[in-house]
């Protein structure tokens, strides 16, 4: 779907509008067995995982803040980019499935943005968000974007996914 309209989050900040699109928002969740406590804690466990690094898989695991999560998924050994590149998005659409899904409170919520295009104003990320804080003039033109919005994009997703296309 073509969305022209937005909706800005960006990272942990409660009082913005859509804190729950985060990948730090605390929302506990379960895969095949496994709980975690937030998206960026299942994306940096299974990207350890996913390149044989048990150790820091665990470490990820026992980590209680997404910042200490996300510090031990840079040390994962063996890390491959492309192949990285080529699963990533896989893996945190999977995570937010789950966290939506089994947290209707965050899905009714995420519900009300039901027509917009969610967006990841992080001025520092360039690949998961776009690069521009909500309040850059050219936030509101997709062609100014300075990144790719993965993280909104696969959240635009799931809210689709999960709450239907309007």
């Amino acid at each position: 779907m073509n969305y022209s309209d937005f909706t800005f989050f960006w990272g942990h900040i409660e009082d913005s509008v859509h804190p729950e699109c985060s990948q730090f928002y605390k929302s506990p969740f379960i895969i095949d067995g496994i709980e975690f406590n937030c998206t960026e804690q299942w994306m940096h466990w299974k990207k350890a995982v996913i390149f044989g690094d048990q150790e820091i898989a665990q470490k990820i695991l026992l980590a209680k803040s997404p910042f200490d999560q996300k510090k031990l998924g840079r040390e994962v050994s063996n890390f491959n980019a492309s192949l990285w590149s080529a699963v990533s998005v896989d893996i945190v659409f999977r995570g937010n499935i789950e966290k939506f899904s089994q947290n209707p409170e965050l899905l009714k919520r995420l519900s009300l943005s039901k027509g917009t295009l969610l967006v990841e104003a992080s001025p520092y990320d360039t690949i998961w968000g776009i690069g521009l804080d909500a309040s850059d003039p050219k936030a509101l033109h997709k062609d100014q974007w300075q990144g790719q919005n993965l993280l909104g994009n696969i959240v635009t997703r799931v809210r689709d996914v999960l709450c239907g296309v309007i």
